[in-house]
């Protein structure tokens, strides 16, 4: 905003200083509107409460959610499924394909196929986060969704990193990196033929179901020393292009998170993993009953699920990275 203006005298409010205002300055909208509110009143001061401290209302502004690690958007290509309310649930999975033969003549005898099949199991996992709040807080405040979504957060995270890396125990649901049947290679040294390894040996296992569900994932710590890794010797494209949490390797999307184990990768069709979800599904409860006589209130969610792989050969994992 330029203004073009020669003023002098008093400003009102304060008879005691005169001001001067060179004909031609550069101002943004908002100072501007700072000094034409203070030639209009005294300034009060906040800072001591006698002052003006009194009569200023405090107010929040948006909350800032606590740091978590990325989610990557690609994992929302998995194939989501509704276990029974009697418990687990059993997925048969065909394992060949059918025979075919092209017919000799009108009598040639064709070769009768065999289908195989096999079966993918499903048992309840329960993912729970538990918080306490007082009452009077609750009454005051809008803490209430602050801390749902916050535990919504922290159940999704932990998910995530079930969904790479669960140990199949300790309560855990097994995730990609480990399960029986996924292609696996330590990734010393990691190089463009590495990458040629993974994609070829998916590719060859005639596991790719939906091409745009492909991706790699793996840590923003091993994201960066791709990026600064180039598939040849003559230092013109780099392993990972793009931003660091979310780029791409050869064509396929790539995203970095910490949800990753550390110094592990994972490429593959995630539209061959699942979600099972139980009847009971995610729940939000609230107990104002087991501390009542210190007016607090429990929060707990509850998350029943599984994950379990259609196709393991659609994926391919590499520890110790370096």
């Amino acid at each position: 905003v330029r203004e073009f203006e020669e003023r002098t005298g008093p400003v009102e409010g304060n008879p005691h200083h005169a001001v001067k205002l060179p004909k031609e300055f550069l101002l943004p909208r908002t100072v501007r509107a700072m000094i034409a509110r203070s030639e209009m009143s005294r300034a009060l001061t906040t800072g001591v409460s006698s002052g003006g401290g009194y009569v200023v209302e405090s107010l929040l502004g948006d909350y800032f959610p606590s740091l978590v690690p990325y989610h990557p958007t690609i994992l929302s290509k998995l194939a989501v499924f509704q276990a029974p309310p009697s418990g687990g649930r059993l997925f048969p999975v065909g394992t060949n394909a059918v025979t075919t033969t092209w017919q000799v003549g009108d009598t040639g005898t064709i070769t009768e196929g065999a289908e195989q099949f096999g079966q993918a199991a499903s048992s309840v996992h329960t993912l729970s986060a538990y918080l306490n709040a007082s009452r009077l807080l609750l009454i005051q405040s809008d803490a209430d969704n602050i801390l749902a979504m916050e535990l919504g957060r922290a159940a999704s995270t932990a998910f995530l990193q079930a969904l790479v890396a669960g140990s199949g125990t300790g309560g855990q649901p097994h995730g990609v990196l480990g399960y029986s049947g996924i292609g696996s290679a330590t990734g010393a040294s990691f190089a463009y033929s590495n990458v040629v390894t993974a994609m070829e040996t998916v590719a060859n296992a005639n596991a790719v179901v939906d091409p745009s569900a492909l991706a790699w994932v793996t840590t923003p710590t091993v994201a960066g020393a791709l990026k600064a890794r180039f598939i040849s010797s003559a230092n013109v494209t780099p392993l990972w292009e793009g931003a660091i949490p979310v780029g791409s390797i050869q064509g396929v999307p790539a995203a970095a998170s910490n949800i990753v184990p550390a110094s592990q990768a994972v490429f593959g069709d995630w539209s061959s993993a699942g979600v099972v979800e139980y009847p009971a599904g995610a729940m939000l409860e609230v107990d104002p009953f087991t501390n009542f006589k210190s007016a607090e209130y429990g929060m707990r969610l509850t998350l029943y699920v599984d994950i379990i792989l259609r196709y393991p050969t659609s994926f391919y994992g590499f520890s110790a990275i370096t």
